[in-house]
């Protein structure tokens, strides 16, 4: 392979970086809007320790915490003492299934 076709395969491999990180984009940003104005609170969590990695609208509207807030918190930051338990079951049965669904 010479120089002129490796300056040719690499101006196709940067046409094809560029469109494809164009997709990318617009999928996280269906996304962002999708989680953002989910009409039930949404709160991603890091299975390792429970704390907070990303929030949505409703869920800053149901705790009345803002998403700044709520970064980095554990929900037993934000349940009531006697609710702890229920949480804790909760959050332990999606560590082993990988989602938690809360029904008041």
């Amino acid at each position: 392979m010479d120089e002129k076709e490796l300056i040719k395969y690499d101006e196709i491999i940067g046409d094809l970086l560029l469109e494809y990180g164009g997709i990318i984009k617009k999928e996280e940003e269906k996304y962002r809007a999708l989680f953002d104005n989910a009409s039930d609170a949404i709160i991603i969590a890091d299975t390792s320790d429970g704390r907070f990695i990303d929030v949505n609208k409703k869920a800053e509207e149901l705790t009345g915490y803002s998403r700044k807030e709520l970064i980095g918190l554990t929900p037993w930051d934000i349940h009531p003492m006697d609710g702890r338990e229920r949480i804790l079951k909760a959050f332990s049965e999606g560590i082993r299934t990988g989602h938690v669904t809360f029904i008041n």
